[in-house]
């Protein structure tokens, strides 16, 4: 958190990484689709070591806590920080983040936030689908149901029809006002469902990748993007990394943000504690990168192809011909 003295950050790193890591060794066997998103900015570049690898950079750590418009549910609380950041300091320092003991050492702050999108805006969405599916089925029955003008009728039937004309009328103009209604419901429902939808999809990193779908357009790009909403707006977990410039953000309290990791899991079937270490450690190769585009559904798993038999009197080709 910005501000957050450094002496405090220390005891809680510290305290993670006595309390924490233990859990978090190895990443979990179970097999979890895991979605992730990372970028860098343009002001960051990490220097390069003679060998090519990323040189040593050292960090403080910041508590971050929710992010704006989501929540923690009954298996998150603050007390998830300590292990959370044990974590997180375990697979940076396996791309060469340093935790900085000593302040003047320190280049990086890196905030952690986690918590829980929210859900069930499809549903509203199709609830006023449904209102108006209605509405309009009511305008059409009302219409239907106008009398035709009699060509040749009595006086009375003719008074009879006008009277039938006015009240199918009034109906008529009912389920045009019912319908006229439904539409503005609908249209209000659409501009919160988009809204709320922007919102996750910022949280989740889905943005860019939503917005490339639309681009693309067509049956195929139309179908993903449908597919990537369908998952903005489930409940999902989320841990985001923000690393800001720590000199900034320590001597002029200004954020600027250096690179971000986005990560994230379905809740349905998963509980937030028992997965950390797997939705940090699908990423971690990320962290101070760009990820390019969001990865979805990373298992690390090995893919076998076709087995091919060889005689074992085919010569094999020698890999240092004279």
């Amino acid at each position: 958190m910005l501000g957050v003295p450094l002496a405090s950050q220390i005891r809680c790193i510290v305290f993670a990484l006595l309390g924490g890591l233990g859990a978090s060794v190895g990443v979990a066997q179970k097999s979890m689709p895991v979605t992730y998103y990372s970028r860098v900015s343009a002001d960051y570049e990490r220097p390069l070591g003679a060998d090519g690898y990323p040189q040593r950079e050292f960090y403080a750590l910041g508590y971050g806590g929710r992010l704006d418009g989501t929540v923690w549910d009954h298996t998150q609380s603050k007390e998830d920080y300590p292990r959370i950041a044990g974590i997180v300091a375990e697979h940076l320092a396996e791309q060469n983040y340093q935790f900085a003991f000593d302040a003047a050492d320190a280049t990086l702050l890196i905030t952690i936030h986690w918590g829980r999108t929210g859900e069930g805006f499809d549903g509203n969405f199709n609830s006023r689908v449904n209102e108006l599916g209605d509405a309009l089925s009511s305008i059409q029955a009302a219409q239907a149901a106008i009398p035709p003008p009699a060509s040749s009728a009595t006086l009375e039937e003719a008074a009879i029809n006008r009277a039938e004309t006015i009240a199918q009328n009034q109906q008529a103009a009912a389920a045009a006002a019912e319908l006229e209604g439904s539409i503005l419901l609908m249209s209000m429902e659409n501009r919160v469902r988009t809204r709320r939808n922007e919102q996750n999809a910022r949280v989740l990193g889905y943005t860019d990748e939503m917005a490339r779908m639309q681009n693309i357009g067509g049956p195929i790009g139309m179908d993903r993007f449908n597919e990537l909403r369908g998952e903005v707006e489930e409940a999902r977990y989320y841990i985001v990394l923000t690393a800001y410039d720590f000199r900034l953000a320590k001597d002029e309290q200004k954020k600027k943000v250096l690179w971000t990791s986005r990560m994230s899991i379905r809740t349905r079937g998963h509980r937030f504690a028992e997965n950390i270490a797997t939705m940090v450690a699908r990423a971690a190769d990320s962290f101070g990168q760009n990820s390019g585009r969001l990865v979805r559904n990373k298992r690390g798993e090995v893919e076998i192809g076709e087995i091919t038999v060889m005689d074992d009197d085919v010569e094999t080709p020698s890999a240092s011909k004279p």
